[in-house]
């Protein structure tokens, strides 16, 4: 059946808990549910506009939706289960075909759950009635809270802005506060960047500032993971490592101390990031009817829900070589990266059980390994697959998968392919398969079969077996999507996630694993997910144009559990499933699929200090520019004590030509670390210093003036230095003149001074620019030696505006009753306020609409300024214009 949604209109019910797609017991219908975004401040409503259904007929029996089966071998199967009650029902079930479910809100958006039921059911009658299309509208009633851009802005973060955009159907943010905080492909100045808490110190109290990337250490591992926490600080993360000593080594005040930061940072932290063991940082204890141990809770900081808001991750080590050991594979595979093509080769390690010998796998462990290690080969990803495979089932001609319902699919599906069945081997070769593909180099391991604290099921792979591993610095990633090998709170030794990555001379890098006992088929959905979300083409449903897919695997888990909560809705398990699994490792950390590329860096190699400079920086690889590569620059620290040192930083996106600029941005003299990287190359680290020479500068501090303004003027010379004055003349071709005498700064050798504009006719000499709309004003330097080559007169150029820009041809088009385009040009590059409302009870939202075209551009006119919004309006039709950009329009 086709499921969609169409225009915002009002009334519908919320169905009481428990939510249908999580009634054990109740007849199992076929769901599939979505987020929206919504405003907060609201009554949420939903119409069910037109359905094209058709009545089956009766004398079907549904069977009812059984409790999930735990991916332990040891664990019985659970009892069956019926809901009398909710088969005396006579009605179709459920009563509406969509209906609004439960609510959240993920990093600072709130957003509410649609659950669509293609097919209602009436026990009593047997009657099944389908559903061919559903239209449906959602809408609100009330005053929206006003939206609150600073806030909006202070919770954006690449990982979430991306995995969120392919999981949320609409976004209500506007431009300043969407996205990546970044400049993609623009400049960046100095006064954009906060001042950034350094890494090279271990705070004894919380910094009041803000950090994207958190560090709770252990006392005694802060040393070892300051290498980590400065790598990271050098790709342009604010960092900030606290021992926890300094926060409480209590669960409940590791979790207070990381909600009053998100809460009061800017930015709010996007990545946490805990060092030490269970006995270091005790995770948090959660209870309901599948109680366990998880880090999970730390990161359910907005909302009343159990959405992540940042990505948290342990690394499980104990003593400060353990955590060396770690943090230096950590920074060989994400800093040093050994090239080779192994890291495009994967195991897939997976069962075909099938107890009774019926020739029908039991569970989806095959379904979903044959299903990832297709994609995987295939086309679009190119990988290598090492299948280490096996069942305890046959002979059969033909093998099935399992044909009871299964989310990811509606139809029972056919015969086993033949390829599947021609890569099984015995138990045995399968679990040496494993060792031998680790220790021969591969980039990903993969397992889905039953588990437990310390072993895979089938094949067999236990932590002796990692011991034995020789794979060096050749460290894959590894998803371990079973039960309990994740337990890194067991006593008795390490738990199986734990030995992969503690493994001296090998092992893993980064590991997934679940603290507990889990469940099919949610851990399918989950691994399903975390492969879309490495890949969108996996799942097309979730391949869309929200920006570049994060290959973070932290990330990944993230999208798998919003992905499984998709296909399963809210309920206990769902809960326990987003509770017990973990990432163990660096949350920041790319997963790599091809041998890094070598990067071509062009920069600067100097800068004038403290004037206004331009830093344009390209990447490109295998000579083909590189976008959407991470450009940073981080300067020295400015002060001597950790709580107060704050380093310079600016952080950027290459676009599609590869090109980054910074500019104008004001630098002290010093040397500064320039750090370019990319998931699928090796990062590029360079320096570029600021400081004088010979060769003189002069540069003023912006573009376009008033003629009301300051005019800032920098001149850098070396051969200047102890010179304490220098002139600089000024000339504007509406006809006045002055000199202006520039004053050194502390930096040896760098000279500024102000001069102020005014209107009307010129009067050399006054000490006032006097200027004209439109004219051109020349700042002039002599350089009595430019560098060696003698003489030399040094200028830049500015321009004058004087004059407001025109609005023109300003107009509602396609307007719906819940929708309108507001289009409108302007002569010259501007931003605007509108205003929208009743005409008796006008509302002003400062929502800025601004030309995305260079702005000191002179010579460009005729700009063209469109916005559509389709997320509906409050009933006295007051709406925000939300993301107002130029030339285009983005359907919301």
């Amino acid at each position: 059946p086709g499921m969609g949604s169409r225009g915002v209109t009002t009334t519908a019910t919320r169905e009481p808990t428990p939510e249908a797609a999580d009634r054990i017991g109740a007849p199992q219908l076929p769901f599939r549910g979505f987020f929206m975004e919504v405003p907060r401040g609201v009554e949420v409503r939903l119409d069910i506009e037109q359905t094209d259904s058709v009545a089956v007929g009766r004398g079907f029996v549904v069977h009812p939706r059984q409790p999930p089966r735990p991916d332990s071998s040891r664990a019985p199967p659970p009892p069956f289960a019926i809901s009398h009650s909710a088969y005396q029902i006579d009605a179709l079930s459920p009563a509406a075909p969509v209906r609004i479910g439960a609510e959240g809100i993920i990093r600072g958006r709130r957003i509410v759950f649609i659950e669509v039921y293609p097919v209602q059911y009436n026990p009593v009658t047997t009657e099944l009635r389908a559903h061919r299309t559903i239209r449906f509208s959602l809408g609100y009633v009330g005053q929206p809270t006003p939206a609150d851009a600073r806030e909006a802005a202070r919770f954006s973060a690449p990982s979430f802005d991306s995995l969120t955009g392919r999981l949320i159907q609409n976004d209500l943010r506007d431009d300043a506060s969407r996205g990546r905080p970044l400049w993609s492909g623009a400049a960046a100045t100095d006064g954009d960047v906060a001042p950034t808490p350094p890494s090279a110190g271990m705070f004894r109290s919380v910094p009041s500032t803000g950090a994207d990337y958190l560090i709770i250490a252990a006392d005694p591992l802060v040393e070892a993971v300051l290498p980590l926490a400065d790598w990271k600080r050098a790709r342009g993360h604010r960092v900030v490592v606290l021992p926890i000593s300094a926060v409480g080594a209590t669960p409940t005040a590791v979790k207070d101390l990381i909600q009053t930061l998100y809460d009061a940072w800017n930015p709010a932290p996007a990545s946490v990031l805990l060092v030490g063991d269970h006995q270091d940082i005790p995770a948090y204890s959660f209870t309901g009817q599948l109680p366990g141990k998880t880090d999970q809770i730390y990161s359910y900081v907005d909302g009343a829900d159990y959405f992540p808001d940042l990505s948290i991750a342990r690394l499980p080590v104990h003593t400060p070589a353990e955590c060396a050991t770690l943090v230096g594979k950590i920074l060989a595979y994400d800093r040093d990266c050994l090239p080779g093509d192994w890291y495009s080769r994967f195991v897939a390690a997976a069962y075909f059980e099938d107890n009774d010998n019926d020739g029908v796998e039991d569970r989806w462990f095959m379904e979903t390994a044959a299903h990832i290690t297709e994609f995987l080969e295939g086309p679009k990803a190119r990988l290598t697959g090492i299948a280490a495979w096996c069942t305890n089932s046959g002979p059969h001609s033909p093998y099935f998968y399992n044909p009871l319902d299964f989310p990811h699919r509606l139809v029972a599906p056919g015969a086993l392919p033949a390829w599947i069945e021609e890569r099984w081997k015995p138990s045995a070769q399968a679990g040496q398969a494993i060792s031998d593909a680790i220790d021969a180099g591969v980039g990903l391991v993969y397992h889905r079969d039953h588990g437990s604290e310390t072993a895979w099921g089938e094949p067999p792979f236990d932590v002796e077996r990692i011991a034995a591993l020789g794979n060096g610095p050749l460290t894959p990633v590894v998803f371990s999507m079973n039960c309990q090998t994740g337990s890194f709170h067991r006593s008795g030794g390490d738990c199986f996630c734990e030995a992969f990555l503690k493994h001296p001379n090998g092992g893993a890098v980064g590991a997934v694993g679940a603290t507990r006992i889990s469940y099919s088929p949610y851990n399918d959905l989950i691994t399903n997910g975390m492969i879309a979300g490495l890949w969108p083409a996996f799942d097309p449903a979730h391949e869309t144009a929200a920006g570049p897919p994060s290959f973070r695997p932290a990330d990944a888990l993230i999208f798998g559990k919003l992905y499984l909560y998709l296909y399963e809705g809210p309920g206990d398990y769902t809960e326990g499933e987003f509770n017990m699994f973990h990432w163990f490792g660096d949350p920041d950390m790319d997963l790599r699929t091809t041998s890094p590329a070598a990067l071509t860096v062009l920069h600067p190699a100097t800068v004038p200090p403290l004037a206004p400079a331009a830093i344009p920086i390209t990447a490109a690889a295998n000579g083909v520019p590189l976008s959407d590569a991470r450009v940073a620059l981080t300067g020295p620290l400015s002060g001597s004590e950790p709580q107060t040192a704050t380093p310079l930083m600016f952080v950027a996106e290459t676009d599609g030509a590869g090109a980054a600029l910074f500019s104008p941005v004001h630098l002290p003299p010093g040397d500064y670390d320039l750090v370019v990287s990319h998931p699928m190359a090796a990062p590029c680290q360079r320096h570029i210093r600021a400081e004088t020479s010979s060769t003189g500068t002069l540069a003023l501090d912006r573009a376009v003036y008033s003629d009301a303004d300051i005019i800032t003027v920098f001149v850098t010379d070396a051969d200047l230095t102890g010179a304490t004055t220098q002139p600089v003349s000024f000339a504007c071709d509406g006809g006045d003149s002055e000199t202006l005498i520039v004053s050194e700064m502390s930096a040896a050798g760098v000279f500024r001074g102000t001069i102020p504009t005014a209107g009307g006719a010129p009067n050399p000499g006054d000490g006032w620019l006097q200027v004209a709309h439109d004219s051109t004003i020349t700042a002039t330097y002599q350089d009595a030696e430019h560098g060696g080559s003698g003489a030399a007169g040094i200028e830049d150029t500015a321009r004058i505006d004087a004059q407001p820009p025109a609005l023109m041809n300003v107009r509602a088009e396609d307007v719906r009753a819940v929708r309108a385009l507001i289009a409108f040009e302007s002569d010259e590059p501007t931003t605007a306020l509108a205003r929208i409302g009743h005409r008796k009870q006008p509302v002003t939202r400062n929502r800025k609409c601004a030309d995305n075209q260079n702005a000191n551009d002179p010579n460009h006119h005729g700009h063209k300024h469109r916005h559509n919004r389709t997320d509906g309006f409050t009933t006295n039709h007051c709406r925000t214009l939300a993301g107002m950009g130029g030339n285009g329009h983005r359907n919301a």
